[in-house]
């Protein structure tokens, strides 16, 4: 009977032998060597040849080549008393995937922060920006006599957005198409320019 207690305690002991748990445990599991990773980055489209054109939805532009599948489409949109504008790249993208979509051209560059977003039959890139920039106020004078001296006043504002300079106007233009030569623009400031 004494050894009951005995064998009890020595199983005790033994128990306490055991190694504690280390880092080297993880090289006796396998891992998964088929971790989901994202796609290969895609070069940039030939867009020679490609411009611009409406669609037959209002407030709607595509950009790609006649008789293709549009590259990317620009929508107007309203809501909650915002407008924005949806930029829509087709191309397949990863599920749930965020990127940054870079516009360049003109001068300028874009960088639009873009979702994997699923449109019904495919992952595509669809991004949102405010639709605040400045805007025109005045019209154009469309007509003029032959022989008479052609004004125009423009004017344009820009929503302050909270951003330095956000609502800093600078008129400019490149008149430099041989049809547009004799055509000058002066930038009066404060929004204001004389065509």
């Amino acid at each position: 009977m004494t050894f009951r207690p005995a064998l009890g305690a020595a199983l005790v002991l033994l128990a306490g032998c055991k190694p504690p748990a280390t880092d080297d445990y993880v090289e006796r599991v396998a891992l998964d060597e088929t971790r989901a990773r994202a796609s290969d980055p895609l070069p940039s489209p030939d867009v020679e040849g490609a411009l611009w054109a409406e669609t037959g939805q209002a407030g709607r532009l595509v950009y790609g080549k006649p008789g293709e599948a549009p590259l990317l489409a620009l929508a107007c949109e309203q809501g909650a008393g915002t407008a924005r504008i949806r930029v829509t790249r087709f191309v397949s993208a990863d599920p749930k995937a965020k990127a940054v979509l870079a516009l360049v051209g003109n001068g300028h560059a874009a960088r639009i922060p873009v979702d994997a977003t699923w449109n019904g039959r495919a992952w595509l890139w669809e991004g949102h920006i405010a639709a605040d920039d400045p805007a025109i106020g005045s019209t154009a004078v469309t007509a003029v006599d032959e022989d008479s001296l052609y004004s125009y006043s423009v004017t344009a504002t820009d929503a302050d957005d909270g951003t330095p300079n956000s609502n800093t106007i600078t008129m400019a233009s490149d008149l430099t198409a041989t049809s547009l030569a004799w055509l000058t623009l002066t930038d009066n400031g404060g929004g204001s320019a004389t065509l």
